[in-house]
């Protein structure tokens, strides 16, 4: 009987460390954006977890709970984990998860080199975010003039923009548009849904050609730091099985599919191999890749134009990379 106790008040502890132990309300809260960064959490999603709920939400609204504390545990892309930690918030980045998944597709007729795109307009989703400024990285540095218009001109690349990788199928479906910077599912999606649609370019190629590396740090795992001070080893364990985890996706997508609708995706309408695997999805310690962030924080800055604010005027201290947990 003393034995049986002394189990149960253990189990006592351990849930009044995790604040609130089978009251949803007091659950621990996981968010992503939708699409690929929910991907990368599909294996724990279908698992379950320890008193954990997760939520996907679209990604114009995730910085808005990291930002007011709502979510413990997030991923976000990693320049407005860097801004939310300039303004303030109480977070730290534990990896980069996502080493990016854009894709130039189109319709028109097929490209090779960057250069062949003068003349032409290309579409991007993010404006004045991610998709979009790394494009603008790309055509830079190669010396390739750029202007913002939905109107081709002779000599240089005009750059436009759809709010979403489907807006950007219909408009080759309907003969408005031919070139498009969008990332999966929507590249893969589109290949097979508009004639003649081919990918001409793997953005994430182009930049590591740039600057070395393994695609551009896109997404990262973030954590409230008050959250981690008071549930270390909560956030050891998770952690740890996120690692082992974040390519699942790729040999069960039908299980991964299922398992972030019932969280809230509304954006991965098909997910197969393909799509995973154009994903990139996987796990780098945040500290081990500082430098790379860095440089991918200061070549977002040197090419944002006015009212951009990709990455704010001051960079996170070193503390703010986590090289574990």
């Amino acid at each position: 009987m003393k034995k049986f106790m002394t189990v149960l008040l253990s189990l006592f502890v351990l849930c009044g460390a995790l604040t609130g132990c089978g009251d949803k309300n007091d659950k621990v809260q996981v968010y992503m954006p939708d699409g690929a960064p929910a991907v990368s959490m599909a294996k724990l999603i279908a698992d379950g977890y320890d008193n954990t709920e997760f939520n996907v939400v679209t990604p114009t609204d995730i910085a808005s709970y990291v930002a007011s504390g709502t979510a413990d545990i997030a991923i976000v892309p990693t320049n407005a984990a860097a801004n939310l930690s300039s303004k303030g918030a109480n977070i730290a980045m534990v990896a980069v998860t996502n080493f990016g998944s854009l894709y130039l597709i189109g319709n028109g007729e097929p490209v090779t080199e960057l250069s062949e795109l003068k003349g032409k307009v290309v579409y991007s989703i993010g404006k004045g975010n991610v998709p979009d400024l790394v494009f603008r990285i790309l055509l830079d540095a190669a010396d390739i003039e750029y202007k913002f218009s939905d109107t081709a001109t002779a000599g240089v690349v005009s750059l436009a923009h759809v709010s979403e990788g489907n807006e950007f199928i219909g408009g080759m479906n309907a003969g408005k548009m031919a070139y498009g910077v969008v990332s999966e599912p929507a590249a893969t999606i589109a290949q097979g849904k508009v004639e003649n649609c081919v990918c001409m370019f793997d953005i994430q190629s182009l930049y590591s050609s740039l600057v070395g590396g393994e695609g551009f740090p896109q997404a990262a795992l973030v954590v409230n730091t008050s959250f981690l001070e008071n549930n270390r080893e909560y956030v050891r364990q998770f952690v740890e099985t996120f690692k082992e985890s974040v390519k699942w996706a790729e040999t069960n997508p039908a299980e991964a599919l299922a398992a972030i609708k019932s969280a809230g995706s509304t954006a991965v309408a098909t997910l197969n191999e393909k799509i995973a695997k154009g994903c990139n999805l996987g796990f780098t310690w945040a500290a081990e890749t500082k430098d790379n962030l860095v440089e991918f924080y200061n070549r977002l800055k040197a090419v944002a134009k006015e009212g951009e604010t990709p990455v704010g005027s001051s960079l996170p201290a070193d503390g703010f990379y986590l090289g574990s947990i």
